[in-house]
């Protein structure tokens, strides 16, 4: 079975991120199949267009 994640990301609620919010969002989440210390991608777009956030991040022991 291949890893999958769920994450949360804080947007103060109305389901969009704004120039005034985007220094300060939070994105967490957790991990199913994924090993502690394992590297995942991770892609961020946006319906409306922009730029795409393409990074990775490390799985830790909480998952």
């Amino acid at each position: 079975m291949s890893p999958t994640i769920s994450v949360a990301i804080n947007d103060g609620g109305d389901g969009r991120l704004n120039a005034a919010e985007d220094s300060s969002v939070t994105i967490s989440g957790t991990t199913s199949g994924a090993e502690d210390g394992q590297t995942v991608s991770i892609n961020i777009s946006s319906s409306a267009g922009g730029t795409p956030i393409n990074t990775t991040a490390t799985v830790n022991s909480n998952g």
